[in-house]
């Protein structure tokens, strides 16, 4: 079963969370940022790649792929779900992420599930003091100001899990729960 954990690259101008350097022991050696450098939301991807694979478990990237002649970044995500194949979808989403790629891959997602096709699909949402969205009364809110989420409220209506995370070790234990467990 492979794991396709998908999510910002980049964090909003301006904003620079503050992340436990040991995160960065996942990612190789070559991906580790200098000393002193805020990880990029893309370094944490490839961190919780590592954390995965680690645990023994498949886990990937679509930035870990090359697209092939010709093809696109949406062939590419297509192409990726086929043939490695994909059984679940883990999308990170920290507060005071630039999250346009992650909604149109979230886009992909939701056509397939209105089209009836069973996906896997777990939303790791950070909760807390610097909380992005939260579960409410069986909706999905968000808390970031002026970002639209109504196509992460029908998430809940295809009774995808979202699952809140409140700081990095909290957010390691989920990848470990919900990445290698089998649906």
């Amino acid at each position: 079963m492979t794991n396709l954990i998908l999510g910002p690259s980049k964090w909003r101008r301006g904003y620079r969370p503050s992340l436990p350097e040991w995160v960065a022991d996942y990612l190789p050696e070559r991906g580790r940022p200098p000393k002193g450098k805020v990880l990029s939301p893309l370094g944490v991807r490839r961190a919780l790649v590592g954390l995965l694979e680690r645990a023994g478990c498949d886990a990937t990237l679509m930035e870990l792929h090359q697209r092939r002649t010709g093809e696109t970044y949406t062939g590419l995500f297509h192409r990726l779900v086929r043939e490695l194949p994909v059984e679940r979808f883990l999308l990170y989403w920290p507060y005071g992420s630039q999250r346009p790629g992650l909604d149109v891959e979230l886009g992909f997602l939701l056509t397939r599930l209105e089209d009836g096709v069973q996906l896997d699909v777990r939303v790791l949402v950070e909760a807390g003091a610097k909380a992005a969205g939260k579960i409410g009364g069986g909706d999905f809110v968000s808390l970031e100001p002026g970002r639209r989420t109504h196509y992460y409220e029908d998430l809940i209506e295809y009774r995808c899990s979202v699952v809140e995370w409140e700081d990095y070790p909290a957010l390691c234990n989920a990848i470990l729960r919900h990445g290698t467990v089998d649906p």
